[in-house]
């Protein structure tokens, strides 16, 4: 039952989403116009392979009419037992995303795990540059 990585490493936490539809969520704080990448760990269940989606709406769903970010659906067949890692990137334009990971069908259950949403590096740069731009323009006057 589940991802060979689970049975023989108890003690990580994973989702079992099983049912074509079934879904997990998640809200988080982000900084509007950072791009970020979703990384995360995947599986199917042995002998009866799932297609897995993910993807990030704009916002918190129900609150602010979120949209779906571009970059769109990441959707693959996972029929591996074992975890394997997939990432996704996206640029919110609100403080807050909507992160979903989601059973799409065509099996019985796909498997995630070690989800993490980081800015990009290059990204990053660029914001403390203009920072200390504005810091130092500021000091001058």
């Amino acid at each position: 039952f589940g991802p060979t990585d689970q049975q023989t490493t108890p003690t990580v936490n994973w989702a079992f989403i099983q049912g074509a539809g079934g879904a997990i969520l998640q809200v988080i704080n982000v900084t509007p116009g950072v791009e970020y990448t979703a990384s995360f760990l995947a599986a199917g269940r042995p002998g009866n392979p799932a297609r897995g989606n993910a993807y990030v709406y704009d916002g918190t769903i129900g609150v602010d009419s979120p949209g779906l970010l571009s970059g769109g659906i990441y959707n693959k067949l996972y029929g591996v037992a074992t975890f394997e890692p997939d990432s996704f990137k996206f640029t919110p334009t609100l403080s807050t995303a909507t992160i979903v990971f989601q059973n799409a069908g065509g099996g019985d259950a796909v498997n995630f795990t070690n989800i993490v949403a980081v800015p990009e590096p290059s990204t990053l740069a660029g914001l403390a540059i203009g920072v200390v731009a504005l810091g130092l323009a500021s000091r001058r006057k």
